[in-house]
Formats: C-alpha cells, sequence, structure tokens
C-alpha cells in the first residue's frame, strides 16, 4: 500500500513536469506563430493599402485629364464659331450693298492679324482677332470670368481669373474660297504640357 502510494507520487511528479514542459513549448509555439502571421498580415495590408492609394491616384490624375481636355476642346469650337461668325458678317456686309472680302479682318492680306503664317488669337465677347506673332506660343494665357453676366466665359478681359489655358488661330490657304482653320489649346497639367489641336475647313459661301 506504502509502495502503490509512492509510486502514484512519483507518476503525478513526473505528470506535472510532464505537463509544464508541454505548456511551455505550447506557450512558445503559440507566441511565435502569432508574431509571424502578424507580420504577414501587416504586410498584406500595406500593400492593399498602397495598391489603393496608387488607383486613386490615377483615376483623380485621368479624371483631371479628361476635364482638361473637355474645356480644351470646347475653347478651340469657340474660337472656330468666332471666325465663322467674323465670315459670315462679311457675307451680310455684301449682301447689304458695300462688297467685302469673305475673310475681311482675319486674312484678306498681309496687313491682317491672321494672315497665313501668323499666328492669332480671337476673343469671344471682342469678336477681333488680334495678331500674337510668326511663331506658336506667344500668345497670353485665356482668362475666366468668375462673376457677373458673363460668369464662365473665356477671354482677355482685365480683371478675369488667369487659367493655365493658351489659344492660338492660324489659318492655311487651300484654294480661293477655302481655307484650313487651325487652333492649338495648349495647357501644362503639373509638370507635363498637354495639346489639343482641331482643324476644320472653312468655305466662301457667298463665293
Amino acid at each position: 500500500m506504502i509502495e502503490y502510494t509512492n509510486k502514484r507520487i512519483k507518476r503525478s511528479k513526473q505528470d506535472k513536469k510532464l505537463f509544464a514542459r508541454l505548456v511551455s513549448f505550447s506557450s512558445w509555439d503559440i507566441r511565435g506563430f502569432t508574431l509571424v502571421e502578424t507580420l504577414v498580415a501587416v504586410s498584406i495590408l500595406s500593400l492593399s493599402i498602397l495598391a489603393g492609394f496608387t488607383a486613386v491616384q490615377g483615376s483623380l490624375k485621368n479624371s483631371s485629364l479628361s476635364k482638361d481636355q473637355i474645356v480644351a476642346f470646347f475653347l478651340a469650337q469657340e474660337a472656330i464659331e468666332v471666325v465663322k461668325n467674323i465670315r459670315d458678317e462679311n457675307a451680310l456686309i455684301s449682301l447689304g450693298g458695300t462688297p467685302t472680302h469673305w475673310l475681311d479682318r482675319l486674312t484678306e492680306d498681309a496687313s491682317e492679324p491672321c494672315w497665313f503664317g501668323k499666328v492669332c488669337r480671337v476673343d469671344y465677347l471682342k469678336q477681333t482677332p488680334v495678331y500674337c506673332g510668326m511663331t506658336a506660343g506667344n500668345c497670353p494665357v485665356l482668362s475666366q470670368s468668375i462673376s457677373g453676366g458673363t460668369i464662365g466665359l473665356y477671354g482677355y478681359t482685365a480683371g478675369w481669373t488667369a487659367t493655365r489655358f493658351k489659344r492660338e488661330v492660324q489659318f492655311e490657304d487651300i484654294r480661293p474660297n477655302e481655307v484650313y482653320v487651325k487652333v492649338t489649346i495648349t495647357w501644362n497639367m503639373g509638370t507635363l504640357p498637354q495639346t489639343l489641336e482641331v482643324k476644320q475647313l472653312l468655305f466662301n459661301q457667298g463665293g
């Protein structure tokens, strides 16, 4: 009976030691696995966040570029409409009894601001072309009205807010009653230069 009891005591002590070792190894394994798992999770999360930021940045950049391109297109189209309006006014003056060249104030002769080879600018409000130079890049930036009855309009009126856009108009001689009108819009998006060019044939409707 005493021998049996001693055996049980010895076994109980051995069991406790074994249990302590198992607990110790188990705790070490759990701590090590949790640390590795945390590092992996943090790495994956960091990569996911970085990819998300990159995607958002790319989307914002594309959105901004698309907005600028739309503005540039309408600015180019507006310039062509101003040129057409001047042509139509010349036709009406001729119909009223005063013979007027269909490109008067534009490219009737070498003294005109938009004569072939020259670069000029036009203004929606003033409807009077202005000579910029013999090479591109010399026209001033467009300004925009931000108040009053002209709010939203682009032009060269003093006091309006300067924009990033430049607009230049050039004419190319085709035939006596036909010319090409080329409108070039340039601007900077950050440090990158952007260009949009629109070219359209213009006819002498009264010719």
